[in-house]
C-alpha cells in the first residue's frame, strides 16, 4: 500500500491474531498500526481517523448480512469527512456454483459450515448495495462490475466506492 501513494501511515485489521502478529513483525519498520478485531465491529479504531479504507476479498466471506452491515456502519464512523471506502465482492446470480452454495446479499447465514470460498456472498443487484450504503450514511456511491481474471468460483466481481459526507 505504501507504494501506491504517498501515505503517512497504513494500518491493518483482521480477525486473526496470527495474521496481526505476523504483520507486526514483517512490517516492523513501516509506520503502521495492526488491530485484531472481534469480527462484528471495529470498535478499537478511532472516530474520524482515516482518509481511505479498502476491503479486498474480505466482506464476501461474511455470510451474515447483519454483521457485514454493522462492520460497514462502524467503518463509516472511522472515516474522516470526505473519506473514501472502497470494497470488492463477488457479483452475479449463480448462487450454487461448483465451489458450493452462495448466499445473497441480505441473507443471514449463521450456520455456514465454512466461509472462505465455501459459502461466499454474492451481490446480485447493484441497486441493493447502493441503497444499503446510502441508508448507512455514505454518499457518491459508484460501482463497476468486471469479469474475473482467473477465479472460476467468482466469474464476476463488483467494485464499490462510497464516500463519507
Amino acid at each position: 500500500m505504501f507504494n501506491l501513494c504517498d501515505w503517512k501511515r497504513v494500518d491493518g485489521i483482521d480477525i486473526s491474531n496470527y495474521n496481526i502478529e505476523s504483520n507486526k513483525v514483517t512490517y516492523l519498520q513501516q509506520n503502521s498500526n495492526w488491530y485484531c478485531n472481534n469480527g462484528i465491529d471495529v470498535s478499537e479504531l478511532k472516530n474520524d481517523e482515516y482518509d481511505f479504507i479498502i476491503s479486498t476479498i474480505a466482506l464476501q466471506h461474511i455470510p451474515v448480512y447483519d454483521i457485514r452491515k454493522n462492520l460497514i456502519t462502524d467503518l463509516l464512523r472511522t472515516l474522516k469527512s470526505g473519506g473514501l471506502f472502497s470494497f470488492q465482492m463477488g457479483y452475479g446470480s449463480d448462487l450454487n456454483s461448483q465451489l458450493g452454495p452462495r448466499s445473497s446479499y441480505f441473507e443471514n447465514v449463521y450456520d455456514a459450515q465454512n466461509t472462505n470460498s465455501v459459502y461466499d456472498v454474492r451481490i446480485q443487484n447493484v441497486e441493493d448495495v447502493i441503497k444499503d450504503l446510502t441508508e448507512i450514511g455514505f454518499t457518491n456511491i459508484t460501482t463497476k462490475i468486471r469479469e474475473s481474471y482467473s477465479d472460476s468460483g467468482h466469474p464476476q466481481w463488483i467494485y464499490v466506492k462510497a464516500y463519507k459526507p
